[in-house]
């Protein structure tokens, strides 16, 4: 009897009960050991490699219809730790502003003039919905509720032209704009076959913003007072979108949830 396995060329393997290490009688067989599968194998021909896709090349970058790499041109600190944001959300008010919203942007303008005495530097305020209560924005909202109260028009406020972050709640597509949620009904304008509708969103889907149309300089000369009411660092280009800081290794990515929350959009049941 031998152990299982091979000797000079023959192959001893257990046939019998399991566990058992030695060969006896009926309960082992033997055979000419042969090759390895792997050397006996024939080898693989050579494939050509697969032809190149027919049609036109493909576009790597998709078209967001708006510019994420920094628009506004927000400055950066060259230390990343000295930058800071500020993030604030159902501000608006109706007939506002109302006093709690005067004193949030009055410890909003606070906390940033002492953060600069520090040498630390604003970079944007997020605004993650509800902006104008109850239902939606209006013509006159813009300087009543945004401007007067942040002091965003006002060069002595420390939120004086800083970039606002924007993004659409429930409170923003009441009857005040109307078809802020079904664009496709009557369209403020229409981009790349995509419908705006809402009268916050960028001047070039929004030619309804106060100083629409004052990136032109004829027109900043023929309407000096409307084009000194500026919105355009108030950013929102669409229902989501992202911005890039690349200098800050920050990127923000805006999303509109109101799909979450059906039964409420409008505000007022409306």
């Amino acid at each position: 009897c031998r152990a299982a396995g091979t000797v000079a060329g023959t192959e001893f393997r257990f046939v019998g009960e399991a566990g058992s290490n030695l060969c006896q009688g009926c309960w082992c067989c033997r055979r000419p050991a042969r090759a390895s599968s792997r050397a006996s194998s024939p080898a693989r021909p050579n494939r050509p490699p697969p032809p190149p896709p027919s049609g036109p090349p493909r576009s790597k970058v998709h078209t967001y219809g708006y510019n994420a790499e920094n628009p506004l041109r927000i400055q950066t600190h060259a230390e990343r730790t000295k930058n800071f944001f500020l993030v604030v959300g159902d501000w608006g008010k109706a007939g506002g502003p109302g006093p709690c919203q005067v004193a949030v942007a009055e410890k909003m303008k606070a906390y940033v003039r002492t953060q600069r005495e520090a040498g630390n530097n604003l970079l944007f305020v997020a605004s993650v919905g509800d902006n104008f209560y109850w239902t939606g924005v209006t013509p006159d909202a813009w300087e009543r509720q945004w401007a007067s109260t942040y002091g965003t028009w006002d060069a002595t406020s420390p939120l004086y032209q800083v970039p606002w972050l924007s993004v659409l709640g429930n409170h923003d597509l009441g009857n005040d704009d109307t078809y802020a949620l079904c664009p496709e009904k009557q369209p403020l304008a229409t981009l790349e076959g995509k419908h705006y509708g809402s009268k916050q969103f960028n001047a070039d889907r929004n030619p309804l913003r106060p100083d629409a149309g004052c990136d032109d300089a004829g027109t900043v000369a023929a309407e000096p007072a409307r084009c000194a009411k500026n919105t355009s660092f108030y950013w929102l280009p669409d229902y989501n979108y992202h911005y890039e800081l690349p200098a800050a290794g920050l990127e923000v990515i805006a999303l509109d949830t109101n799909d979450q929350a059906i039964d409420a959009i409008g505000g007022d049941a409306s």
